[in-house]
This record gives structure tokens, C-alpha cells and sequence, in this order.
């Protein structure tokens, strides 16, 4: 089913379009799953989706908006890929290099 995430929480509608269809009709909601994310798993799903981005994660913008550094959360994973070869650091940004592209599941993996 459809999956929604707005302020920190993530949910998630019945699978079935019938069943969904049926519950909105009755006046039910549609959401069959509902998680409030704690702050540090936001900011890990942030860097897997940032990471995927051509430019990658904006180091200052990310510690604004989440209240983390990158390294606070993943120093070994983001030390052990650069050196890798897989993630490439400036000082403004972290993001996968061509490599890294092509084994990107691998480096969210060590990442989470």
C-alpha cells in the first residue's frame, strides 16, 4: 500500500485497494501501520536517501536539521568506504563516488 512520511512519523495504507477503498468509504482510515521515527533513525534514513542523491548529504545542513554529525552516527562505516573508495569527503559534503554508485546497498548497509 502506500506509504506516506511527513513530521517525523511514517505511514503506511492497507495493501489491498479493496480493502482500502472499503475503509475510506465506511469512514475509516486507511492507515494500517504508523511508526514516530526517534530522531536518530530519521537521520540515518536521511543519509541511505542523501547518499543517493547525485551531490550527496550537505554536512552543515544535515547536522542543522537533524542535530547529528555525520560521523557521530556512522564514523567506521563512512572511514571504511572512503578508504574504500566507495563515499567521497569534503568539507561540505559526503557523497557516494562513481564506485560507490554501483554498491550503494552495500554502503547503506554498513551505514545502518
Amino acid at each position: 500500500g502506500a506509504a506516506s512520511y511527513l513530521n517525523g512519523v511514517r505511514r503506511q495504507n492497507h495493501r489491498s485497494v479493496i480493502t482500502w477503498l472499503k475503509r475510506v468509504q465506511a469512514g475509516d482510515s486507511p492507515i494500517v501501520d504508523q511508526e514516530e521515527l526517534a530522531p536518530e533513525t530519521r537521520a540515518r534514513e536521511a543519509i541511505i536517501f542523501g547518499l543517493r542523491r547525485r551531490a550527496g548529504i550537505n554536512r552543515r545542513e544535515f547536522q542543522e536539521r537533524y542535530g547529528f554529525d555525520l560521523h557521530q552516527l556512522s564514523e567506521t562505516a563512512i572511514r571504511t568506504n572512503v578508504e574504500a573508495g566507495l563515499l567521497e569527503e569534503t568539507d561540505t559534503h559526503l557523497k557516494l563516488t562513481k564506485a560507490g554508485c554501483l554498491l550503494a546497498d552495500s554502503v547503506v548497509v554498513d551505514i545502518l
